[in-house]
């Protein structure tokens, strides 16, 4: 209506956008961005909300592209700062993203979500006490700061902290701190809160991975069954494919990751779980240049066809499968005797890995990636062995925990990991 009277109207085309990026129609957002841009060429703010539309879509190059400009437009735009921080976290470059984040703090020292940003950067360089400083002053900031907590909360948990995760967990009411929160009475193997914090959020309808993974593990641990909205049966919904029967592996996948990793661009993200080797920062589907879109539509294409093999099951995993969703992924190296140790990925739906080169093996399960329902365990009826080779695709529901086996080899192990995360 507000363009029907005033079709010139710039600043309704870039509302227009931002509500179209909340609903999750990028590709409308940009054209009407556009439409404000061409209507009013010096508008800063389309151009870094144009930008975050970019970012979005996977299109880190152009979205730095919008924020240059927006920046050039309102050198003292603090948000933009922030939003160039956070396109730099995802694709890798942690340093310099700390350097965008301090300058939008020189322009606006009370900017609370910077603060948590820089949380969350440090988090990932292995500095978790620092990271824990950032939290403690974003909120300082803004005390109702409900992300914020949740975050203090996972960098207390990681570091074994599991109390004061847990206190942090409770002040924050969403479906995944009130999640985390149950991962904390179970490492601090309190039964009875588990359970009524189980039964809590069973009662609340909520079905992920984490409950799913706990559901399992603590029939192991505790002897008490509870139908799995998740997956009763994970170890069923393993499946392995060989990708390079579905397309020129080499140039697609091969060339991507080596890419990334000898250019040096991308910087190595602190992890703990690994042992002799390193992991990438940021999310490897926004750092594979040409290959990007390649290998997003193959892995998405896989994901769909194990959805369809599965087609009218009745687990959770299959029949709630979430109607939009992303791939989070990254890159892990590891020289002779690297390993990872048992984990599994909390925010992912399923989880898989890509093996861009496996070595010869010298001893039979040397290098094989084990999926299991419980890492304390001895019960070969709760793990999995999977034979992976170079090209081999993993595909597993994320409620489970997977490690591997340690290789004997001169050549480096490579293998490129992803979740796909519901949105």
């Amino acid at each position: 209506k507000a363009l029907n009277i005033k079709p010139d109207y710039a600043e309704v085309y870039n509302n227009m956008g931002i509500t179209l990026k909340d609903q999750g129609k990028l590709e409308e957002a940009i054209e009407a961005y556009t439409k404000a841009l061409n209507i009013k060429p010096d508008y800063a703010e389309a151009y870094g909300n144009m930008g975050n539309a970019l970012r979005e879509q996977g299109k880190p190059e152009q979205a730095m592209e919008a924020y240059t400009k927006a920046l050039s437009l309102k050198p003292d735009y603090a948000e933009v700062y922030n939003n160039i921080g956070n396109a730099l976290r995802e694709q890798g470059k942690l340093e310099e993203a700390i350097e965008a984040y301090t300058k939008a703090l020189s322009l606006k020292p009370d900017y609370a979500e910077v603060y948590n940003n820089i949380g969350i950067t440090l988090r990932e360089q292995g500095k978790p006490e620092q990271a824990i400083e950032a939290y403690t002053k974003a909120l300082s900031l803004k005390p109702d700061y409900a992300e914020a907590y949740s975050n203090m909360a996972q960098s207390h948990y990681k570091i074994g902290q599991y109390k004061e995760a847990a206190s942090f967990f409770r002040k924050n009411d969403s479906n995944d701190s009130q999640a985390w929160f149950l991962k904390c009475l179970y490492e601090l193997d309190s039964k009875s809160h588990f359970y009524d914090q189980l039964d809590y959020l069973l009662d609340r309808g909520l079905n992920n991975s984490i409950i799913g993974s706990f559901i399992s593990r603590s029939k192991i641990r505790y002897g008490i069954s509870r139908e799995n909205p998740f997956c009763n049966e994970p170890l069923k919904y393993v499946l392995k494919r060989d990708l390079s029967q579905k397309c020129d592996f080499q140039d697609v996948f091969v060339n991507g990751a080596l890419k990334i990793l000898s250019e040096g661009i991308v910087q190595k993200k602190t992890q703990s779980l690994i042992s002799k080797g390193s992991q990438t920062a940021g999310n490897v589907f926004g750092q594979i240049g040409r290959h990007r879109k390649q290998i997003q539509d193959i892995l998405l294409t896989e994901v769909e066809n194990y959805k369809l093999r599965f087609n009218g099951s009745k687990e959770g995993l299959i029949s709630n499968w979430p109607s939009n969703y992303r791939l989070d992924g990254w890159i892990v190296k590891m020289k002779n005797g690297g390993a990872i140790k048992p984990h599994m990925h909390e925010q992912g739906w399923i989880s898989g890995s890509v093996y861009i080169n496996v070595p010869p093996k010298l001893k039979e399960d040397s290098g094989n990636l084990v999926v299991c329902i419980d890492s304390e365990s001895d019960q070969d009826a709760s793990s999995k062995s999977i034979d992976v080779v170079t090209g081999s695709l993993c595909l597993f529901p994320s409620s489970l925990l997977h490690y591997t086996i340690p290789f004997e080899s001169d050549e480096d192990r490579i293998v490129m990991a992803f979740d796909v995360i519901p949105e």
